[in-house]
């Protein structure tokens, strides 16, 4: 330890100030970190015109890759991207950098190491622009949504089994209906063509 000491209320020097905003700024990476890997958040920093695009650990992760090996590239990521959600990715990346779009927020699918294709969001925003405006910095996360995806299609499909079923009900029924009705009809027309021979012969 440094042998001189602040004097009591003396105030901190510029060295003291930029090293504990140094600390505050490492324990808030820190704690960033922490978070992310708890909740299973990747990280993605993108610059564009660049082909390397920043990424932390999770992402690695995320996609089955060994954190220690794994590198990011713009082409890699457009390649990864299922060939049907392709097209509406870059598009609406486009459009956010070109001030078409108040934000980028989109839902996708991404090929893991595996081979499987699994269900991402991924929601971005520029952090520093150039003196016209023009972004030079994007910075974003993604969340694995796969079993959310999936729940809903189970959901939708077992709502479109339970509208069948109940159309097929309404079919029955209307059917047994129909049958009943009929059998009462032709009931009724047999007890009048009765009724009518009965009084003719009376008649």
């Amino acid at each position: 330890p440094s042998r001189w000491q602040p004097l009591p209320g003396a105030r901190p020097t510029l060295r003291q100030r930029l090293s504990a905003t140094e600390r505050d700024l490492q324990d808030s990476l820190t704690r960033l970190k922490l978070a992310m890997q708890s909740t299973g958040i990747g990280l993605w920093d993108y610059r564009p015109g660049q082909e390397r695009v920043g990424s932390n650990e999770e992402v690695a992760r995320m996609l089955g890759h060994a954190p220690e090996t794994f590198s990011e590239t713009r082409a890699a990521f457009v390649e990864r991207l299922h060939p049907e959600d392709r097209a509406f990715v870059r598009a609406r990346f486009r459009d956010y950098l070109g001030g078409l779009r108040a934000d980028y927020r989109c839902e996708f699918r991404m090929r893991t190491r595996s081979g499987a294709y699994r269900w991402f969001r991924s929601v971005g925003q520029v952090v520093e622009r150039d003196a016209a405006g023009a972004p030079l910095r994007v910075v974003g996360t993604y969340l694995d949504i796969t079993e959310q995806i999936e729940a809903m299609q189970r959901l939708e499909e077992l709502s479109a089994r339970l509208i069948a079923v109940q159309e097929e009900e309404r079919r029955h029924l209307a059917r047994e209906l129909h049958d009943e009705f009929g059998q009462q009809l032709t009931a009724i027309k047999f007890n009048l063509h009765g009724l009518g021979r009965e009084f003719v012969s009376e008649a």
